[in-house]
Protein backbone atom coordinates (compact mmCIF):
# COMPACT_ATOMS: atom_id res chain seq x y z
CA UNK A 1 0.00 0.00 0.00
CA UNK A 2 1.40 3.39 -1.08
CA UNK A 3 0.14 6.71 0.24
CA UNK A 4 1.30 9.88 -1.45
CA UNK A 5 1.22 13.15 0.49
CA UNK A 6 2.01 16.15 -1.69
CA UNK A 7 3.75 19.00 0.09
CA UNK A 8 3.48 22.64 -0.92
CA UNK A 9 5.88 25.57 -1.05
CA UNK A 10 9.18 24.05 -2.22
CA UNK A 11 9.07 25.33 -5.83
CA UNK A 12 8.09 28.81 -4.70
CA UNK A 13 10.99 28.93 -2.25
CA UNK A 14 13.46 27.73 -4.88
CA UNK A 15 12.44 30.62 -7.15
CA UNK A 16 13.34 33.16 -4.45
CA UNK A 17 16.21 31.57 -2.54
CA UNK A 18 19.30 29.41 -3.15
CA UNK A 19 17.84 26.19 -4.71
CA UNK A 20 20.45 23.90 -3.14
CA UNK A 21 19.81 25.26 0.34
CA UNK A 22 16.07 24.98 -0.23
CA UNK A 23 16.45 21.32 -1.16
CA UNK A 24 18.48 20.60 1.98
CA UNK A 25 15.94 22.45 4.12
CA UNK A 26 13.03 20.61 2.52
CA UNK A 27 14.73 17.23 3.09
CA UNK A 28 15.23 18.06 6.77
CA UNK A 29 11.60 19.14 7.15
CA UNK A 30 10.33 16.03 5.35
CA UNK A 31 12.37 13.69 7.52
CA UNK A 32 11.15 15.26 10.73
CA UNK A 33 7.56 15.13 9.49
CA UNK A 34 7.79 11.45 8.60
CA UNK A 35 9.44 10.62 11.93
CA UNK A 36 6.48 12.25 13.65
CA UNK A 37 4.24 10.04 11.48
CA UNK A 38 6.08 6.94 12.72
CA UNK A 39 5.52 8.00 16.34
CA UNK A 40 1.84 8.69 15.63
CA UNK A 41 1.40 5.31 13.91
CA UNK A 42 2.86 3.50 16.92
CA UNK A 43 0.67 5.44 19.37
CA UNK A 44 -2.54 4.96 17.37
CA UNK A 45 -1.98 1.23 16.86
CA UNK A 46 -1.26 0.69 20.58
CA UNK A 47 -4.47 2.51 21.53
CA UNK A 48 -6.38 -0.35 19.85
CA UNK A 49 -4.06 -3.37 19.95
CA UNK A 50 -2.42 -4.63 23.13
CA UNK A 51 1.10 -4.97 21.72
CA UNK A 52 4.33 -3.69 23.28
CA UNK A 53 5.87 -0.50 21.89
CA UNK A 54 9.28 -2.15 21.46
CA UNK A 55 7.78 -5.05 19.47
CA UNK A 56 5.82 -2.72 17.21
CA UNK A 57 8.32 0.08 16.61
CA UNK A 58 10.94 -2.22 15.10
CA UNK A 59 8.43 -3.03 12.33
CA UNK A 60 7.99 0.63 11.31
CA UNK A 61 10.77 1.80 8.98
CA UNK A 62 11.66 5.16 7.48
CA UNK A 63 13.61 5.86 4.30
CA UNK A 64 14.72 9.45 4.66
CA UNK A 65 14.61 12.17 2.02
CA UNK A 66 17.80 13.57 0.47
CA UNK A 67 18.43 16.94 -1.15
CA UNK A 68 18.74 15.05 -4.45
CA UNK A 69 15.53 13.08 -3.83
CA UNK A 70 12.82 14.94 -1.92
CA UNK A 71 10.81 11.85 -1.07
CA UNK A 72 10.52 10.24 2.37
CA UNK A 73 8.93 6.81 2.85
CA UNK A 74 7.23 5.34 5.91
CA UNK A 75 6.79 1.56 5.79
CA UNK A 76 4.99 -0.73 8.21
CA UNK A 77 6.05 -4.31 7.56
CA UNK A 78 5.63 -7.71 9.10
CA UNK A 79 4.24 -11.22 8.85
CA UNK A 80 1.19 -12.35 10.85
CA UNK A 81 1.95 -11.74 14.52
CA UNK A 82 2.62 -14.58 16.95
CA UNK A 83 -0.24 -14.55 19.49
CA UNK A 84 2.29 -14.47 22.34
CA UNK A 85 3.21 -10.88 21.45
CA UNK A 86 -0.10 -10.07 23.17
CA UNK A 87 -1.01 -10.75 26.85
CA UNK A 88 -1.81 -14.47 26.76
CA UNK A 89 -2.48 -17.13 29.38
CA UNK A 90 -3.31 -20.83 29.32
CA UNK A 91 -5.99 -22.59 31.32
CA UNK A 92 -5.54 -26.28 32.09
CA UNK A 93 -6.92 -27.87 35.24
CA UNK A 94 -5.01 -26.85 38.38
CA UNK A 95 -1.46 -27.23 37.05
CA UNK A 96 0.79 -24.24 36.50
CA UNK A 97 3.97 -23.59 34.50
CA UNK A 98 6.09 -20.57 33.62
CA UNK A 99 7.63 -20.17 30.18
CA UNK A 100 10.99 -18.42 29.98
CA UNK A 101 11.34 -15.29 27.85
CA UNK A 102 12.56 -16.24 24.39
CA UNK A 103 13.72 -13.63 21.90
CA UNK A 104 11.44 -10.60 21.98
CA UNK A 105 8.39 -12.48 23.17
CA UNK A 106 7.45 -12.35 26.82
CA UNK A 107 5.91 -15.78 27.22
CA UNK A 108 5.37 -15.75 30.98
CA UNK A 109 2.01 -17.40 30.46
CA UNK A 110 0.71 -18.81 33.73
CA UNK A 111 -1.52 -21.84 33.61
CA UNK A 112 -4.58 -21.27 35.78
CA UNK A 113 -7.55 -23.31 36.99
CA UNK A 114 -10.33 -23.24 34.42
CA UNK A 115 -13.73 -22.02 35.51
CA UNK A 116 -15.47 -24.60 33.36
CA UNK A 117 -14.09 -27.48 35.41
CA UNK A 118 -10.96 -29.48 36.00
CA UNK A 119 -10.97 -30.99 32.50
CA UNK A 120 -11.25 -27.66 30.68
CA UNK A 121 -8.28 -26.41 28.66
CA UNK A 122 -7.65 -23.50 26.37
CA UNK A 123 -5.87 -20.19 25.86
CA UNK A 124 -7.09 -16.65 26.50
CA UNK A 125 -5.50 -13.62 24.89
CA UNK A 126 -6.13 -9.89 24.79
CA UNK A 127 -5.38 -8.80 21.23
CA UNK A 128 -7.46 -5.63 21.27
CA UNK A 129 -7.56 -3.52 24.42
CA UNK A 130 -10.62 -4.37 26.51
CA UNK A 131 -11.52 -7.47 24.46
CA UNK A 132 -10.48 -10.99 25.50
CA UNK A 133 -10.28 -13.80 22.94
CA UNK A 134 -10.83 -17.40 24.10
CA UNK A 135 -9.43 -20.35 22.14
CA UNK A 136 -10.79 -23.64 23.57
CA UNK A 137 -8.38 -26.59 23.46
CA UNK A 138 -5.46 -24.43 22.32
CA UNK A 139 -2.20 -24.63 24.28
CA UNK A 140 1.13 -22.86 24.60
CA UNK A 141 4.15 -24.84 23.44
CA UNK A 142 7.64 -24.41 24.83
CA UNK A 143 10.33 -23.22 22.44
CA UNK A 144 12.76 -25.81 21.08
CA UNK A 145 16.32 -25.36 19.79
CA UNK A 146 16.41 -21.62 19.29
CA UNK A 147 12.76 -21.34 18.34
CA UNK A 148 10.06 -19.27 20.00
CA UNK A 149 7.01 -20.31 22.04
CA UNK A 150 3.78 -20.62 20.05
CA UNK A 151 0.07 -20.99 20.70
CA UNK A 152 -0.99 -24.21 18.94
CA UNK A 153 -4.33 -25.79 18.13
CA UNK A 154 -5.26 -28.95 16.24
CA UNK A 155 -6.69 -28.18 12.80
CA UNK A 156 -7.51 -30.04 9.59
CA UNK A 157 -5.73 -27.19 7.76
CA UNK A 158 -2.39 -28.43 9.12
CA UNK A 159 -0.64 -31.66 8.18
CA UNK A 160 -0.11 -34.20 10.94
CA UNK A 161 3.27 -35.92 11.24
CA UNK A 162 1.71 -38.77 13.20
CA UNK A 163 -0.94 -39.61 10.62
CA UNK A 164 -3.83 -38.02 12.53
CA UNK A 165 -6.59 -36.20 10.66
CA UNK A 166 -5.61 -32.93 12.30
CA UNK A 167 -2.17 -31.41 12.62
CA UNK A 168 -0.90 -28.63 14.88
CA UNK A 169 -1.51 -25.09 13.65
CA UNK A 170 0.24 -22.03 15.12
CA UNK A 171 -2.20 -19.25 15.98
CA UNK A 172 -1.13 -15.95 14.48
CA UNK A 173 -3.16 -12.80 13.97
CA UNK A 174 -3.37 -9.67 11.86
CA UNK A 175 -0.13 -8.21 10.48
CA UNK A 176 1.29 -4.85 11.52
CA UNK A 177 0.81 -3.62 7.96
CA UNK A 178 -2.89 -4.55 8.02
CA UNK A 179 -3.33 -2.77 11.35
CA UNK A 180 -1.73 0.35 9.87
CA UNK A 181 -4.15 0.37 6.91
CA UNK A 182 -7.20 0.63 9.13
CA UNK A 183 -9.03 3.93 8.66
CA UNK A 184 -8.61 5.43 12.12
CA UNK A 185 -4.89 4.78 12.26
CA UNK A 186 -4.15 5.82 8.69
CA UNK A 187 -6.05 9.11 8.81
CA UNK A 188 -4.41 10.11 12.09
CA UNK A 189 -0.95 9.41 10.66
CA UNK A 190 -1.62 11.38 7.46
CA UNK A 191 -2.97 14.33 9.44
CA UNK A 192 0.07 14.28 11.75
CA UNK A 193 2.55 14.24 8.86
CA UNK A 194 0.80 17.13 7.11
CA UNK A 195 0.67 19.24 10.28
CA UNK A 196 4.28 18.50 11.21
CA UNK A 197 5.49 19.17 7.67
CA UNK A 198 3.98 22.65 7.69
CA UNK A 199 5.50 23.41 11.08
CA UNK A 200 8.96 22.16 10.09
CA UNK A 201 8.89 23.79 6.66
CA UNK A 202 7.84 27.17 8.07
CA UNK A 203 10.76 26.97 10.50
CA UNK A 204 13.21 26.06 7.74
CA UNK A 205 12.00 28.94 5.55
CA UNK A 206 12.50 31.42 8.39
CA UNK A 207 16.08 30.23 8.79
CA UNK A 208 16.70 30.48 5.05
CA UNK A 209 15.28 33.98 4.81
CA UNK A 210 17.17 35.26 7.85
CA UNK A 211 20.48 33.60 6.95
CA UNK A 212 20.69 32.19 10.46
CA UNK A 213 20.73 28.65 11.77
CA UNK A 214 22.44 25.65 10.18
CA UNK A 215 21.14 26.55 6.71
CA UNK A 216 22.79 29.97 6.83
CA UNK A 217 26.30 28.47 7.06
Amino acid sequence: MIINIKVQGIKEAMAKLDPEKVKRAAAAALNRAVKSGRTEASEQIRQIWDIKKSDLDRKIDIKGALASNLSAILTVRGKPINLLYFPTSQIAGSRSIRLKKKGRISADAQLKTGRAGRGYSGVTSQIQLGHKTVLPKAFISRATKGGIPLVLIRSSKAKSRSGRKEGLLAIKVITEASIFKQGRVLQKVIAKIKTQWQKEWDNQKKQLQSGQGWMGK
